[in-house]
């Protein structure tokens, strides 16, 4: 009888680690990027990233030799 038992709970942990461990490997998310720059010490760059929940990031930015600099940033959070 406590075999039995054992082997019950040994079979519902598996199938509990299998849901987890699927579950992991389906929601990655996403990320990318670009980056570019030029002799003169102009440039540009950008990534975004989301999770495979839908919460997601980027930013945005290019900026010149003088120091100038213009960018971007985001952020979605999920509730």
């Amino acid at each position: 009888m406590i075999a039995k038992i054992a082997i019950l709970f040994a079979a519902i942990a598996a199938a509990c680690a299998n849901s987890i461990l699927t579950t992991a490997i389906l929601n990655t998310g996403v990320s990318t990027s670009s980056r570019s720059q030029d002799g003169l010490g102009n440039y540009a760059f950008n990534y975004g990233i989301g999770d495979g929940l839908g919460a997601t990031n980027a930013r945005a930015e290019i900026g010149d030799a003088a120091g100038n600099k213009q960018g971007t940033y985001t952020i979605t959070d999920i509730d």
